[in-house]
């Protein structure tokens, strides 16, 4: 989602070119793809997808890393969300095509109706042992929620609305209002909450969805209190560092 925030960034700072070609490189991993990797190896894009890696000369093989090799639905998320920006800049369709790919593999592998709904984490390994992530994460879902609102607004008849509310269900169900932050999603049951952990994205960005709860904006004190270190935040709550 780095890249992904970078051409949103781009095209908000009217720099269309430098968008769309880290748009591109991204459409073309989405299309050709047979998902979307959570990381590819840096270099000219070409048909060809090449998966991060590093040769092990201990094992005499080449290594990867799950997690890389993965897709995260946040990850996949943001990048319809660059492909929306993109289309919106620019009126192309192969935009929305490829934010609507991205979004129906969403669908087709996150969905998940334990506990309070929403979508699970995604997919980790590669293609050869990949295997479901059971948890859900808040973020994701924020991420999840944003696009659907988004693609339901373009194309209302395909059932985005309900992904939607599906989304911002299990936001709403991460929030609690005791202790005035979100939870950061939860363990592989898929319903019970991690209360060990805090992330900084899960307090911040539900305020960005649309129709957010006012009362959500107290997770900006949670975040000042349990995050705050030395010159900004640290991204979880142990206060190590930025």
């Amino acid at each position: 989602y780095d890249n992904a925030l970078a051409a949103i960034a781009l095209i908000a700072c009217r720099k269309p070119m430098q968008a769309q070609r880290i748009g591109e490189a991204l459409r073309l991993a989405a299309v050709g793809d047979a998902r979307l990797r959570n990381a590819y190896r840096a270099g000219t894009v070409s048909k060809k997808f090449e998966r991060n890696g590093w040769w092990d000369p201990q094992g005499a093989h080449w290594a990867q890393d799950p997690y890389q090799q993965g897709s995260a639905t946040g990850n996949v998320a943001w990048t319809a969300l660059a492909m929306l920006a993109l289309h919106r800049s620019t009126a192309h369709a192969q935009w929305l095509d490829a934010a609507r790919k991205l979004a129906t593999w969403v669908v087709d592998t996150s969905a998940d109706e334990r506990g309070a709904g929403g979508f699970a984490g995604g997919v980790e390994g590669d293609d050869a042992d990949a295997h479901k992530v059971m948890w859900k994460s808040t973020e994701h879902n924020i991420d999840a929620a944003a696009l659907f609102d988004r693609l339901d607004e373009l194309e209302p008849n395909r059932n985005w609305r309900s992904r939607e509310k599906s989304a911002r269900q299990f936001v709403d169900a991460q929030w609690d209002r005791a202790s005035g932050h979100f939870f950061v999603g939860t363990l592989p049951d898929g319903i019970t909450s991690n209360r060990q952990t805090s992330g900084l994205d899960a307090q911040l960005w539900p305020n960005l969805l649309r129709s957010a709860s006012s009362d959500w904006r107290r997770s900006l004190r949670y975040v000042e209190r349990e995050h705050g270190v030395n010159g900004g935040f640290d991204f979880n709550a142990d206060r190590d560092g930025l």
